[in-house]
């Protein structure tokens, strides 16, 4: 059932966005969070999203990080790439 645009990839992903960013799941909710909070232009939700992107992401990408620690290219990979934002010039 699956089409030829799935794949499955063992090890680390190191092609199209994650060649330039370890983690673009969490930067791509933190954009959408981020712009909901502007929407309302109120401090209570940037307070909320301070605490989850803080406290909760923060734990969530270290321990994604010792995950894929374990790969043998992952020094090299994590040379090359950016945690969250790429250096954009």
């Amino acid at each position: 059932m699956l089409n030829g645009s799935f794949r499955f990839q063992r090890g680390l992903i190191t092609d199209g966005v994650f060649r330039y960013v370890r983690h673009p799941n969490y930067l791509g909710e933190m954009m959408i969070y981020g712009s909901f909070a502007l929407m309302v232009w109120h401090w209570l939700p940037f307070v909320v999203l301070a605490w989850v992107w803080g406290g909760l992401f923060a734990i969530n990408i270290r321990l994604k990080e010792a995950s894929m620690s374990r790969h043998p290219e992952w020094e090299q990979y994590k040379r090359h790439t950016w945690l969250l934002l790429p250096l954009v010039i």
